[in-house]
C-alpha cells in the first residue's frame, strides 16, 4: 500500500490534518480523538487493518 498523503484544511488560524483512504460510494469521516497524529495511527495494527478493509 502506498503511503497515505496527509493534507490540511484551514479553519481560521487553525490547520486541520486529514487523509483520504480508499474509494467508495459514500464518504465516512473518522475522528480518532481530540489530539492525534495521523501518521502514527498507521503503526497501530488494528487501526491500519480497519482502514485497509474494502466496504
Amino acid at each position: 500500500m502506498r503511503p497515505i498523503e496527509t493534507r490540511y484544511a484551514r479553519s481560521g488560524d487553525v490547520r486541520i490534518a486529514y487523509q483520504v483512504v480508499g474509494q467508495g460510494s459514500f464518504d465516512l469521516v473518522l475522528v480518532p480523538g481530540f489530539i492525534s497524529n495521523l501518521d502514527l495511527h498507521w503503526e497501530d495494527e488494528g487501526y491500519s487493518r480497519l482502514l485497509k478493509r474494502r466496504f
